[in-house]
Protein backbone atom coordinates (compact mmCIF):
# COMPACT_ATOMS: atom_id res chain seq x y z
CA UNK A 1 0.00 0.00 0.00
CA UNK A 2 2.83 2.48 0.49
CA UNK A 3 5.65 1.29 -1.56
CA UNK A 4 5.25 4.33 -3.42
CA UNK A 5 6.92 5.93 -0.72
CA UNK A 6 10.01 4.10 -1.29
CA UNK A 7 10.55 6.02 -4.20
CA UNK A 8 13.73 7.98 -4.57
CA UNK A 9 11.60 11.51 -4.53
CA UNK A 10 9.90 10.29 -2.08
CA UNK A 11 12.60 9.47 0.80
CA UNK A 12 13.54 13.23 -0.12
CA UNK A 13 10.36 14.52 0.60
CA UNK A 14 10.45 12.50 3.90
CA UNK A 15 13.84 13.72 5.11
CA UNK A 16 12.93 17.36 4.74
CA UNK A 17 9.59 17.23 6.63
CA UNK A 18 11.89 15.31 8.98
CA UNK A 19 14.41 17.64 9.40
CA UNK A 20 11.82 20.55 9.60
CA UNK A 21 10.08 18.76 12.40
CA UNK A 22 13.38 18.23 14.28
CA UNK A 23 14.62 21.64 13.23
CA UNK A 24 11.15 23.32 15.11
CA UNK A 25 11.25 20.68 17.64
CA UNK A 26 14.40 22.34 18.64
CA UNK A 27 13.73 25.89 18.46
CA UNK A 28 10.84 25.12 20.78
CA UNK A 29 13.29 23.50 23.33
CA UNK A 30 15.58 26.61 23.07
CA UNK A 31 12.44 29.18 23.70
CA UNK A 32 12.31 27.20 26.88
CA UNK A 33 15.84 27.04 28.11
CA UNK A 34 15.68 30.91 27.56
CA UNK A 35 12.51 31.44 29.28
CA UNK A 36 14.27 29.74 32.09
CA UNK A 37 17.06 32.37 31.60
CA UNK A 38 14.91 35.18 31.57
CA UNK A 39 13.59 33.69 34.99
CA UNK A 40 17.17 33.01 36.73
CA UNK A 41 17.88 36.42 35.68
CA UNK A 42 14.80 37.72 37.01
CA UNK A 43 15.33 36.09 40.19
CA UNK A 44 18.96 37.50 40.43
CA UNK A 45 17.96 41.19 39.79
CA UNK A 46 15.30 40.72 42.67
CA UNK A 47 17.53 39.73 44.82
CA UNK A 48 20.58 41.95 44.16
CA UNK A 49 18.43 45.19 43.92
CA UNK A 50 17.01 44.28 47.64
CA UNK A 51 20.39 43.70 48.70
CA UNK A 52 22.42 47.05 50.78
CA UNK A 53 25.02 48.71 48.38
CA UNK A 54 28.78 47.63 49.24
CA UNK A 55 31.97 49.26 48.38
CA UNK A 56 32.84 48.78 44.81
CA UNK A 57 35.98 46.71 46.28
CA UNK A 58 33.49 44.85 47.52
CA UNK A 59 31.45 44.59 44.65
CA UNK A 60 34.13 43.64 42.34
CA UNK A 61 35.51 40.44 44.60
CA UNK A 62 31.47 39.26 44.32
CA UNK A 63 33.12 36.12 42.00
CA UNK A 64 32.90 35.66 38.50
CA UNK A 65 29.21 36.98 38.48
CA UNK A 66 28.60 40.75 39.46
CA UNK A 67 25.62 41.50 37.48
CA UNK A 68 23.67 43.69 39.07
CA UNK A 69 25.52 43.91 42.60
CA UNK A 70 24.46 47.41 44.14
CA UNK A 71 27.32 49.76 44.87
CA UNK A 72 28.23 53.00 46.62
CA UNK A 73 31.42 54.53 46.00
CA UNK A 74 33.25 58.06 47.26
CA UNK A 75 34.92 59.60 44.87
CA UNK A 76 35.29 61.54 41.76
CA UNK A 77 34.80 61.12 38.04
CA UNK A 78 38.48 61.72 36.49
CA UNK A 79 38.89 61.45 32.49
CA UNK A 80 36.74 61.96 29.53
CA UNK A 81 33.50 61.64 28.81
CA UNK A 82 32.22 59.46 26.20
CA UNK A 83 29.17 58.08 24.15
CA UNK A 84 28.44 54.48 24.31
CA UNK A 85 25.73 54.78 21.30
CA UNK A 86 22.82 52.80 19.44
CA UNK A 87 20.76 52.23 22.59
CA UNK A 88 17.20 53.13 23.26
CA UNK A 89 14.69 53.54 25.96
CA UNK A 90 10.64 53.03 24.89
CA UNK A 91 11.54 52.49 22.10
CA UNK A 92 13.50 56.26 21.65
CA UNK A 93 17.07 56.06 19.96
CA UNK A 94 20.05 57.87 21.46
CA UNK A 95 23.24 56.86 23.68
CA UNK A 96 24.60 56.26 27.12
CA UNK A 97 26.30 58.74 28.28
CA UNK A 98 29.65 57.32 30.38
CA UNK A 99 32.61 58.84 32.25
CA UNK A 100 35.52 57.31 34.76
CA UNK A 101 34.68 57.04 38.43
CA UNK A 102 37.57 56.82 41.07
CA UNK A 103 36.60 55.77 44.41
CA UNK A 104 39.31 54.61 46.71
CA UNK A 105 41.92 53.75 44.45
CA UNK A 106 39.78 51.81 41.87
CA UNK A 107 38.38 53.48 38.53
CA UNK A 108 35.26 52.14 37.25
CA UNK A 109 33.02 53.40 34.03
CA UNK A 110 30.00 55.04 35.31
CA UNK A 111 26.82 55.25 32.59
CA UNK A 112 25.44 58.15 34.42
CA UNK A 113 22.56 58.33 32.01
CA UNK A 114 20.98 58.09 28.96
CA UNK A 115 20.10 60.97 26.21
CA UNK A 116 18.43 60.77 23.52
CA UNK A 117 19.54 61.16 19.60
CA UNK A 118 18.90 65.37 19.69
CA UNK A 119 20.92 65.66 23.12
CA UNK A 120 23.69 63.64 21.43
CA UNK A 121 23.89 65.26 18.03
CA UNK A 122 23.87 68.93 19.74
CA UNK A 123 26.35 67.93 23.10
CA UNK A 124 29.36 69.55 23.34
CA UNK A 125 32.02 68.45 26.41
CA UNK A 126 31.13 70.89 28.67
CA UNK A 127 27.52 70.18 27.99
CA UNK A 128 28.26 66.52 29.11
CA UNK A 129 30.88 67.33 31.67
CA UNK A 130 29.83 65.52 35.25
CA UNK A 131 29.75 67.21 38.34
CA UNK A 132 33.25 68.22 39.92
CA UNK A 133 34.56 67.14 43.33
CA UNK A 134 34.17 64.60 45.90
CA UNK A 135 30.66 62.80 45.28
CA UNK A 136 29.25 59.89 46.55
CA UNK A 137 26.96 58.17 43.80
CA UNK A 138 25.27 54.43 43.73
CA UNK A 139 24.38 52.45 40.96
CA UNK A 140 24.47 48.49 39.76
CA UNK A 141 27.82 46.61 38.52
CA UNK A 142 27.73 44.69 34.92
CA UNK A 143 30.55 43.29 33.86
CA UNK A 144 32.38 44.52 31.24
CA UNK A 145 31.50 44.11 27.41
CA UNK A 146 34.10 41.87 25.52
CA UNK A 147 33.28 44.27 21.74
CA UNK A 148 32.50 47.14 20.66
CA UNK A 149 34.77 49.28 18.83
CA UNK A 150 34.99 53.66 18.53
CA UNK A 151 33.70 55.49 15.88
CA UNK A 152 34.09 59.20 14.40
CA UNK A 153 34.05 61.43 17.44
CA UNK A 154 31.73 64.54 17.40
CA UNK A 155 32.68 67.91 18.51
CA UNK A 156 35.55 66.50 20.53
CA UNK A 157 33.45 63.31 22.38
CA UNK A 158 34.36 60.18 21.29
CA UNK A 159 31.19 57.41 20.46
CA UNK A 160 32.31 53.23 20.83
CA UNK A 161 29.39 50.85 20.13
CA UNK A 162 29.47 48.30 22.84
CA UNK A 163 30.59 49.15 26.68
CA UNK A 164 34.02 47.27 25.62
CA UNK A 165 35.59 48.61 29.05
CA UNK A 166 39.23 47.38 28.12
CA UNK A 167 38.91 49.27 24.69
CA UNK A 168 38.35 52.75 26.43
CA UNK A 169 40.69 52.36 28.96
CA UNK A 170 43.33 51.43 26.07
CA UNK A 171 41.59 54.75 24.69
CA UNK A 172 42.05 57.02 27.31
CA UNK A 173 45.10 55.47 28.71
CA UNK A 174 43.50 54.94 32.19
CA UNK A 175 43.68 51.66 34.01
CA UNK A 176 39.87 50.60 35.22
CA UNK A 177 38.22 47.38 36.45
CA UNK A 178 36.54 44.96 33.24
CA UNK A 179 33.04 46.45 34.61
CA UNK A 180 30.49 49.46 34.80
CA UNK A 181 28.06 50.71 37.01
CA UNK A 182 24.79 51.96 35.79
CA UNK A 183 23.85 54.98 37.65
CA UNK A 184 20.95 55.00 39.93
CA UNK A 185 18.38 57.98 39.70
CA UNK A 186 18.91 61.13 39.87
CA UNK A 187 20.83 61.05 37.06
CA UNK A 188 22.96 64.30 36.85
CA UNK A 189 22.27 66.75 33.53
CA UNK A 190 19.42 66.19 31.03
CA UNK A 191 20.43 62.15 31.09
CA UNK A 192 17.97 59.69 32.40
CA UNK A 193 18.73 57.00 34.52
CA UNK A 194 19.61 53.54 32.24
CA UNK A 195 16.60 51.32 33.88
CA UNK A 196 17.67 47.83 34.88
CA UNK A 197 16.45 45.16 32.43
CA UNK A 198 12.36 44.63 32.84
CA UNK A 199 11.33 41.80 35.25
CA UNK A 200 8.53 40.05 32.74
CA UNK A 201 8.97 36.73 31.13
CA UNK A 202 8.87 37.84 27.65
CA UNK A 203 7.23 35.93 24.76
CA UNK A 204 9.39 32.58 25.40
CA UNK A 205 6.61 30.35 26.20
CA UNK A 206 4.29 31.73 23.21
CA UNK A 207 6.88 31.57 20.69
CA UNK A 208 7.98 27.82 22.07
CA UNK A 209 4.01 26.75 21.95
CA UNK A 210 3.97 27.99 18.50
CA UNK A 211 6.96 25.93 17.42
CA UNK A 212 6.25 22.99 18.90
CA UNK A 213 2.33 23.34 17.34
CA UNK A 214 4.14 23.91 14.28
CA UNK A 215 5.82 20.78 14.23
CA UNK A 216 2.80 18.85 14.90
CA UNK A 217 0.98 20.10 12.07
CA UNK A 218 4.28 19.93 9.69
CA UNK A 219 3.88 15.96 11.14
CA UNK A 220 0.11 15.12 11.03
CA UNK A 221 0.24 16.88 7.58
CA UNK A 222 2.72 15.24 6.06
CA UNK A 223 1.24 11.81 7.40
CA UNK A 224 -2.47 13.10 5.93
CA UNK A 225 -0.01 13.81 2.32
CA UNK A 226 0.83 10.05 2.49
CA UNK A 227 -2.34 8.47 3.05
CA UNK A 228 -4.08 10.94 0.71
CA UNK A 229 -1.13 9.61 -1.86
CA UNK A 230 -1.47 5.50 -0.78
CA UNK A 231 -5.45 6.23 -1.50
CA UNK A 232 -4.86 7.00 -5.12
CA UNK A 233 -2.14 4.92 -5.86
CA UNK A 234 -4.71 2.04 -4.66
CA UNK A 235 -7.31 3.54 -7.30
CA UNK A 236 -5.61 4.48 -10.37
CA UNK A 237 -3.24 0.26 -10.00
CA UNK A 238 -4.60 -1.68 -12.68
CA UNK A 239 -7.20 -4.74 -11.31
CA UNK A 240 -5.87 -8.02 -11.97
CA UNK A 241 -8.89 -10.07 -13.57
CA UNK A 242 -9.79 -12.99 -12.15
CA UNK A 243 -9.07 -16.03 -13.54
CA UNK A 244 -11.76 -18.19 -15.58
CA UNK A 245 -13.15 -21.06 -15.13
Amino acid sequence: MYRFALTPKWIVAHLVVLSMVVSMIGLGFWQLRRLDERRDRNALVEARTADAPVSLAAGLSNGDDIRFVQVEMAGSYTGESLFVDNRSINGAPGSWLATPFTSEGTTVLVIRGFLGRSAVLNATPESVAPASGELVITGSLQPGDRSGRFAQGRDGIAGISHPNVAAIADRFEIPMADAFVLLSAPAESEASPVPLPSLDEGSHLSYAVQWFLFSTIAAVGYGLILRRSAGNHMRSAPTTPEASE
